[in-house]
């Protein structure tokens, strides 16, 4: 599809084909749908295509239809109900499910913020291919990209370790990561902090979207869920994680990469 006025129909089992059938039958094109929706264009043919499942971008697209979402997928959550008040998310059982390309694909769609709160966070240069050179073309975008790991000198992080069973391990792996970002410490639009907080819950904004990994007693990192929110569902619960993700930045110390790293 190049100039977005058709939409060609797609296979039967395309989780977008409602929505195909839909904009037929009103006579809406691609561009048409961007104006009324406010969606990126390239955003509604990735959901035609069904490869873009937020639930944000889908209300925003039926709102824009006059249609209910489960119209346009059937299998989609409605909030609300019961007079009781309902966080549209996403839940991942364990951050070790969440696929690498799902964390390519946030990252690289950034526009603004990149903010990582961790405290070894090993998985995302050992998982995520070309991590490194996702977040430098990032900057290049404009996105300003700030990076939180623990000080593995810390008592925090030594008693977390003592906690998960890793030991001394976890502060090797802050370690690790301190030395993997050390490359991108001079490139303008990063910035690399080390932090001695206690974490209750590792956090990756994109933007307005914030993916929390929350920590259970005992269990390691990827063991536990990840739970995505954005700012448009809920903005008080996304400004929760937003302002502690600005309070450890701001008790953190620039990282110097130093020798004891």
């Amino acid at each position: 599809m190049t100039d977005h006025d058709d939409i060609t129909p797609a296979p039967a089992e395309n989780s977008g084909r409602f929505l195909r059938a839909a904009m037929a039958e009103q006579r809406i094109s691609v561009r048409k749908l961007h104006d009324l929706s406010n969606v990126d264009e390239r955003t509604i043919l990735k959901v035609l295509d069904g490869k873009n499942s937020r639930d944000t971008t889908k209300e925003a697209i039926a709102q824009a239809l006059n249609m209910p979402v489960t119209d346009l997928w059937p299998d989609a959550t409605v909030r609300g109900g019961a007079g009781v008040p309902t966080v549209s998310s996403r839940l991942f059982p364990s951050r070790a499910e969440v696929p690498s390309a799902f964390w390519v694909e946030v990252f690289s769609a950034a526009s603004e913020r990149i903010d990582i709160l961790v405290y070894g966070g090993t998985f995302l240069f050992d998982s995520v291919p070309g991590f490194p050179r996702i977040l430098t073309d990032a900057v290049t975008r404009g996105v300003l990209v700030r990076f939180a790991v623990g000080d593995p000198a810390s008592a925090a992080v030594h008693e977390r370790g003592s906690e998960e069973g890793l030991g001394v391990d976890l502060a090797s792996r802050c370690r690790m990561t301190l030395r993997r970002l050390a490359p991108l410490r001079n490139i303008e639009g990063i910035e690399v902090r080390v932090h001695r907080t206690p974490l209750y819950t590792s956090v990756f904004f994109a933007d307005d979207v914030v993916y929390a990994n929350h920590h259970i007693y005992g269990l390691p990192a990827g063991d536990n869920p990840v739970i995505e929110l954005a700012r448009a569902d809920h903005s008080d619960l996304f400004d929760k994680y937003a302002d502690t993700f600005t309070h450890v930045w701001n008790t953190g110390t620039p990282d110097q990469t130093t020798p004891r790293y």
